[in-house]
């Protein structure tokens, strides 16, 4: 993840994503300070993929714009194809992901599962609001699209949310420090006694809930990764861990290490005896 991150030398390796439309080659051209990718009101008008870098606050941000990808069934000829193909070939390689959505329209499948490609890949993805000028009640928006994401978006605590406006320049410069401020929030490593703290106040409040008359338990929690922050929550029985308590597990460990926006794994798993004869 290092090398996704590129984080030796200050620079941050990033992708544009989003439908045809969302505003993403405007962003790029406005933070590369150059018109260097198509922008107008005509649909899809960016064919191919742009990259170029940036300087903002010591740190080197690498650009990449691309066109808008649609969903399977509604791709129209084999160059379409290939440029999703291309898109998706350089979501491997980027450490953070910017998948843009017009204010004025409303999320669709579309973006999430844009957002649960990335996810799965382990970016660290912030989704944003473009055109932010357009909309009259701002507070409001914020908070009907926070709450909407909140109860639509199963792994909401895993993404970043920002509404923008490059007409005006609203919150294009918070956007750029928000990224370096995640950044910089990996690779980390959590004391041992620090993650003991948290099990044993959360379990003692909430503990597991039984599995088939099974008393769950947890004895012990290991950091695997650091620049991917991966954890194993090692059990006294092989009985899986509801969903709903993976899920509580998992947000509670976020917000008690701020690791919100990040990307994170927990896996649930029976410790194996040393001394068990095979």
């Amino acid at each position: 993840m290092k090398d996704q991150m590129s984080l030796e030398l200050n620079k941050i390796n990033l992708l544009i994503l989003g439908k045809p439309n969302s505003g993403k080659s405007t962003l790029f051209n406005f933070l590369c300070k150059n018109e260097l990718s198509p922008t107008g009101d005509e649909y899809g008008l960016t064919k191919k993929n742009y990259s170029s870098e940036f300087e903002f606050e010591n740190y080197t941000f690498i650009i990449n714009d691309t066109p808008g990808l649609r969903r399977k069934n509604k791709i129209s000829d084999k160059d379409e194809e290939l440029r999703n193909k291309k898109t998706l070939s350089i979501l491997r390689k980027v450490g953070v992901v910017l998948l843009l959505i017009d204010s004025i329209e409303n999320i669709t499948r579309q973006d999430f599962r844009l957002l649960d490609n990335a996810i799965h890949k382990k970016k660290i993805i912030f989704t944003i609001f473009t055109k932010f000028d357009l909309v009259d009640d701002k507070k409001n928006y914020r908070k009907n699209t926070l709450s909407y994401l909140s109860n639509n978006f199963s792994n909401h605590n895993e993404i970043n949310v920002e509404f923008i406006s490059v007409h005006n320049r609203l919150n294009v410069n918070k956007l750029l420090k928000k990224m370096i401020e995640k950044i910089n929030l990996l690779p980390i490593r959590i004391p041992k006694k620090d993650i003991k703290k948290f099990t044993n106040k959360l379990l003692k409040e909430n503990r597991f809930p039984k599995q088939k008359g099974v008393s769950i338990k947890s004895k012990y929690v290991v950091q695997t990764d650091l620049e991917f922050p991966s954890f194993k929550v090692f059990l006294n029985t092989n009985k899986k861990v509801s969903q709903n308590y993976v899920n509580f597990f998992t947000k509670e460990f976020r917000d008690y290490f701020n690791l919100i926006g990040v990307p994170l794994n927990l896996t649930f798993m029976r410790s194996k005896n040393p001394y068990q004869i095979k």
